[in-house]
This record gives C-alpha cells, structure tokens and sequence, in this order.
C-alpha cells in the first residue's frame, strides 16, 4: 500500500521502502523526509542508500523531490496511507498518562494481534505519522498517542490519525499558555472523538461529552469501576492488588478499551517507560523514584501523594511549565499540598517555585542552579535513601542523578 502511494507521487522506490526523517536510520531503498533544516542531510541519506528523498531545497538530483512543505507532504501521505489500513486506529490523548496508557495497550494488545504504537512521545504533527506510516498489511492495531498544546492541534491530528476508537486519560491544568484552562484543555483534547465509533473517557468527563462513552474511575457510576483491590465492569473483574495507586486509573482505561473490544486484558510482560514514575537504582545504592518528563499540577499530585504513601526520604520537585498567566497560582497551591503531605525534605528548582515558597509551610531547599542541586544530590544518596525527582522536561532533572 505504502509502495503505491507513493510511486502516485512520483518516488520511485523499491516494495520495500519506508519513510524516515532521521537520516542517521535510512537503509538501503528508504524514503528520506527533510524536515526543517533537514536539507543538510540530503547527502547523508543518499550516501546511506535513500531511493528518493523529499525536500523543500531545490534540487537536480534524479532522487531528489521538491515539494511546497515536508511537513503537509508527510501528513498527506500518512493521511492517504491510515486511509487504506484495516487496522483499527485507537487515539489516545489527555493531561497525563498518554504515554503509560499507550505503553500498555501495546503490551496488553500484542498478546492477542500485531499491534503499532507510538514509540516514546513522538504524539505531534509529525511523530503521529511515523506511526501510521509503521503499519504494515498484518497490523491490527495501531495506538496512536496525541498530544496538543494549542487551540488547533487536535484538528491536525485528528484529520490525519481519525482514530475509530479515542481514550481521553485525564483533563487537568496543562498548556494553560495557549489553552487558558482546564474547559480550554477539554474543549481541544475533545476533538480527538470526530470520527470515533468508541470514546473511553474519565468518569469526571461523562456530562460533558456529546457522545455515548464508556467511562472509568472511582464513581459507583462510573462504567468500569476502580477500587483500591479492583476493576469491575458488570460481572467482570480485574484485580489490582500490588498495582501502585497512580497506575490504578490508567489501567482502567486500558480495561475498559480491553471490554469494548470483547478481548482479555494482560499486563504480563509489561515494561513501563522510563522517567514516568520508574524506578532507578542509583551507583550509591539509592533509590529514585523518576518522574522527570513532565510535570503540570495534576501529575504532581499522583507523585506527591505516591511519595507520602512511600514515606521517601526527600522530594526534589523542579517548576511545571507550560501554565501561562495561570502559573502563580497553581505553584502556590502546589505550596499548600505540599504542607499537608509532610514529606520530609523538600529541595526546589526552578524560578516559578517562588510562588510555591510563600505557601509552603514547611522548610524548602530552593536552587537557582542544576549544578549546585546535582553536586548536593550526590552527596545526600546512599544506601537505603528513597528519592522522588519530578519536573518539566525543560529542566532534564534526570541530569543530576544519572
């Protein structure tokens, strides 16, 4: 299918062909897509055997194709391309948990059929059609996992993945920069639903969905219900003893997509990513509990929460990014969850936190520097010590231990 697709636009390339923007993996008869200054690279894929590459920079190269914009080429074909699959494309997004969930369901999916999923976060313009473009005739399943920071991402997205199925994981206080709040998160993260047959969405999100959904939490109402020991939906159950508690809720949307689909769900095998709430056992011997790719203030809360529970010996919480004029006040009423947790230490970094410090009761290390944090870090870890580390990427907090 991919073949044909793109030989209607002019490549010339083998049965075998795929398509990649990272010139670094091209083989032999691969497509090369120059993404912004990728132009650099057209060389290097050649060299590395490209059968074609397609760029904005002009070119006489017999295996060079110029087109107006790499970027609406590539949604396009992946459009043209989730168009013919016959797999079932299940969208996944929300403020938290999209990258677990989707971990999951490719894990959980994959004992019963071949299954695609988005690899790491790549849940933007581009990364969704990687995705899709990774499918082959067999696929059964492709999960596709997407994220939006602004008014109009969603409908990008949705034209080109038109998910038959969407899960909504969470809706919380996040890209409040550009999406005001958290009835701004929904009313873009909803969009995800346009060309769904099935819609799995938060108990908390039932009333303000036009659709008819199956729903998960801790609501006796709820479709799929979640108790601390259990997942029970009408007459069936799953158990979740030894599921730590910030997993729970996650699981049970995987259970639910798992009863619309009338298949068994199993978790055995599963490996979980890394900077989501996994555990790093550091060279001194302590443990870290790494929760570094992100943060905004409802993913804070299950880590905080988590932390208590564990009784850890130290928090190190870098800022939440990506709040706009909303961000004073959500680091503040971080500062007051924070006083009622009573962790035992608590180190800052980050210049949003100032709002955090004039809540917090309790004492708080506050860093303006990495380095200092890292070298201080290093000397507080040893055998025995239970760290949390969470913050926004922009911050890379796993720097300071790894």
């Amino acid at each position: 299918m991919l073949h044909a697709l793109l030989g209607q636009r002019g490549l010339n390339v083998p049965l075998s062909a795929t398509v990649h923007f990272d010139s670094r993996v091209v083989r032999n008869g691969d497509v090369f897509v120059a993404l912004n200054t990728g132009g650099e690279y057209i060389n290097h894929a050649l060299d590395q055997g490209a059968s074609a590459v397609v760029t904005t920079v002009d070119s006489d190269h017999p295996k060079v194709h110029v087109v107006g914009c790499t970027t609406r080429w590539l949604g396009e074909l992946a459009r043209a391309y989730r168009l013919q699959l016959n797999a079932t494309v299940i969208g996944v997004t929300g403020s938290v948990g999209k990258t677990s969930l989707t971990q999951c369901l490719r894990y959980s999916l994959g004992h019963h059929a071949q299954v695609i999923a988005t690899l790491g976060n790549e849940n933007n313009e581009l990364g969704v059609c990687f995705t899709l473009l990774r499918a082959y005739e067999l696929t059964e399943f492709v999960i596709v996992e997407m994220g939006v920071a602004k008014p109009g991402d969603m409908d990008i997205l949705v034209d080109i993945v038109r998910p038959d199925i969407a899960i909504v994981t969470h809706i919380g206080p996040s890209h409040l920069e550009f999406l005001k709040n958290r009835e701004g998160v929904w009313a873009e993260k909803q969009k995800i639903m346009r060309f769904a047959t099935g819609v799995i969405v938060p108990d908390s999100m039932v009333s303000k969905s036009q659709m008819k959904t199956i729903s998960f939490g801790v609501s006796p109402y709820a479709d799929v219900v979640v108790s601390e020991t259990e997942l029970t939906f009408g007459h069936q159950r799953m158990s979740l003893v030894g599921i730590p508690s910030y997993r729970k809720n996650m699981i049970a949307a995987a259970f639910a997509l798992h009863v619309y689909l009338k298949i068994p769900m199993n978790l055995s095998g599963i490996k979980w990513p890394r900077l989501r709430m996994s555990t790093y056992i550091h060279l001194s011997g302590a443990k870290i509990i790494e929760d570094c790719y992100n943060a905004n203030y409802s993913s804070c809360l299950v880590s905080l929460q988590h932390a208590a529970q564990e009784n850890v010996d130290l928090v190190v919480l870098g800022e939440m990014a990506g709040l706009g004029h909303l961000s004073a006040y959500y680091h503040e009423l971080l500062g007051h969850v924070l006083s009622t947790l009573g962790i035992r230490e608590v180190w800052l970094i980050g210049v949003h936190h100032q709002a955090t410090l004039l809540s917090y009761m309790g004492e708080a290390t506050y860093y303006h520097c990495k380095k200092v944090l890292e070298k201080d870090l290093n000397c507080f870890l040893r055998p025995g010590v239970v760290v949390l580390v969470k913050g926004s990427r922009h911050l890379a907090l796993e720097e300071v231990y790894v």
